[in-house]
């Protein structure tokens, strides 16, 4: 089979389906064969953007992350708030 034109995956498109699928049906449902094929792909598609799965959750959380806001800290001590909710 020829290789299209225009590629079919990204390491975006695939973070996204990740999350869309985690979101949906909880870490559970995620595995690269079923992440393939929500993206119409075979699943050794997958890893020429991510090394495993593994490396998948990672780019996940990471994205994540970046929605997190932080501007508290900015004003605030991060190791006396961690300490803080710990101990709750």
């Amino acid at each position: 089979m020829a290789r299209p034109r225009q590629a079919l995956l990204s390491r975006e498109r695939i973070i996204s389906a990740a999350s869309a699928l985690i979101d949906a049906e909880g870490l559970e449902a995620l595995s690269t064969r079923r992440l393939a094929a929500e993206l119409g792909v075979q699943g050794p598609s997958l890893y020429h953007h991510f090394t495993n799965k593994e490396e998948i959750l990672d780019a996940v959380a990471n994205e994540i992350a970046l929605d997190i806001d932080v501007s508290f800290f900015a004003d605030h001590d991060w190791r006396r708030v961690y300490t803080q909710v710990a101990a709750r």
